[in-house]
């Protein structure tokens, strides 16, 4: 009756949509909010109290499953540093390629508008969320086949076509690349491109290989900070053994 195919077929399309798309009512909520903050007006007003229902919902059911509030709002805050995180790298970006001609002031209203913040959010779900969801579901997760490699090629250029087209808009939209001319643009764009594609493909990775919860966990940060101390000082070692036999070598032929 709503349009919504009701065949094996049609629902496992569903099925697979559905993978892509926050699994509690929380995370629904708070992409609801975000995509309402990006509208402005009176939809960023309705975006701020879907932000504030997100909250208590995620903080009813952490209480009516028994579990540790503690964590919630660890999960609540990473939220919030991460949607931080996105506007000062997007304004950042945008002030690295005016060269900085322009003030490195993110108080400025200009750096967003509605089209312009849907474009960023839309790359942040192209190298966080997407490889989440792929980590998710444990798609070649050692990199040893070929969806991986294909794919995060595919996100990284998606993703880098996203960040052109911001940049287009603050010019044609009176944003704080408006006065830049359309040839020294273009060059600027190209050049921060050439920038960002490989942290864009290496975001991406870790996400797939990892998820966010292991991209962010600090025992899981720790623990490959003090294998990588090892391996480096076991390496190191190796290094000047072979190195001090080499020179008793050299020295016994002499």
């Amino acid at each position: 009756m709503l349009g919504v195919p009701t065949t094996p077929r049609g629902q496992g399309r569903i099925g697979k949509a559905a993978l892509f798309l926050p699994k509690s009512m929380a995370g629904r909520l708070t992409v609801l909010a975000m995509i309402c903050s990006a509208a402005g007006g009176v939809a960023a007003s309705i975006g701020l109290l879907l932000f504030v229902l997100a909250f208590i919902t995620a903080v009813g059911s952490t209480v009516r499953r028994g579990g540790r509030l503690r964590r919630t709002f660890v999960r609540i805050g990473w939220v919030i540093l991460g949607l931080a995180a996105i506007r000062e790298t997007a304004m950042f970006l945008a002030f690295l390629t005016s060269g900085g001609s322009g003030r490195l002031n993110f108080a400025r209203a200009d750096v967003f508008g509605s089209l312009e913040t849907y474009v960023v959010l839309a790359t942040f779900v192209l190298l966080v969320w997407v490889p989440q969801v792929f980590f998710t579901i444990k798609l070649d997760l050692d990199g040893a086949g070929d969806a991986q490699r294909v794919l995060l090629s595919v996100i990284t250029a998606a993703a880098c076509g996203l960040t052109a087209t911001y940049f287009v808009l603050l010019h044609f939209s009176g944003g704080v690349l408006h006065s830049i001319p359309p040839g020294p643009l273009t060059a600027a764009i190209i050049g921060t491109i050439l920038l960002v594609a490989p942290l864009y493909r290496a975001l991406a990775r870790v996400c797939w290989q990892r998820g966010l919860g292991g991209v962010f966990d600090r025992g899981t940060l720790h623990r490959r900070w003090r294998n990588t101390i090892s391996e480096l000082g076991r390496a190191l070692e190796r290094g000047s053994s072979v190195d001090r036999q080499g020179h008793q070598e050299r020295s016994g032929r002499t």
